[in-house]
């Protein structure tokens, strides 16, 4: 039984990582300096708090971008939806931001099946504005001031970003940010928009 229980984590870890990327960036390991390192406990307490997985229909929402636009994700059928969660105080989200900017958002702004979308967990539009003016952000936000939505795709741990496909299904789920991991998420869009 005990060996079932080890072999159905090593599986669960297995599929988290393939696309969830339930890892952050922290100090590296002195055998690969650029390898992030990773708490056991950290790695279960990331699955545990995501509510949304790989394979789920995506939880619809509606969002409202600082430009005024209404988002409705159940509108979107037959687009490719890039959804980022975020906070203005997470040293990640800020780091991940031009990362997103240049490789996603510049990239396929202009494709007619992508939508992206960035979501500020418990923040107002009035704080959104300030921080999207300061940090020269180009990428349509919306405020998610009672983290209502971000609560059908996770209890914690930002930033987030989760594709879903032109069948409305979460194709990806990652949590943490690191620039190795952020060029699979584009290695996904780049699969679904082309």
């Amino acid at each position: 039984m005990k060996g079932m229980k080890f072999t159905f984590l090593v599986i669960a870890l297995s599929a988290l990582f393939a696309c969830t990327g339930g890892v952050k960036e922290t100090k590296n390991s002195e055998e690969n300096p650029k390898s992030p390192v990773v708490e056991k406990s950290e790695v279960d307490d990331v699955v545990i708090s995501t509510v949304s997985h790989v394979g789920d229909v995506a939880p619809d929402f509606s969002v409202t971008t600082l430009n005024g636009d209404v988002i409705k994700l159940s509108d979107l059928k037959g687009k490719t939806v890039f959804v980022n969660f975020f906070a203005i105080a997470c040293p990640m989200c800020i780091k991940e931001f031009p990362v997103l900017q240049k490789s996603v958002w510049r990239k396929y702004k202009d494709n007619k099946d992508f939508v992206l979308v960035s979501v500020g967990r418990g923040h107002s539009a009035e704080e959104l504005k300030k921080f999207v003016t300061d940090r020269e952000l180009e990428f349509p936000m919306a405020a998610d001031t009672d983290k209502s939505v971000y609560n059908l795709y996770a209890s914690k741990y930002i930033p987030r970003n989760v594709i879903i496909n032109k069948d409305g299904k979460i194709i990806c789920h990652k949590t943490g940010f690191s620039k190795s991991e952020f060029k699979e998420l584009v290695k996904i869009l780049d699969k679904e928009l082309n």
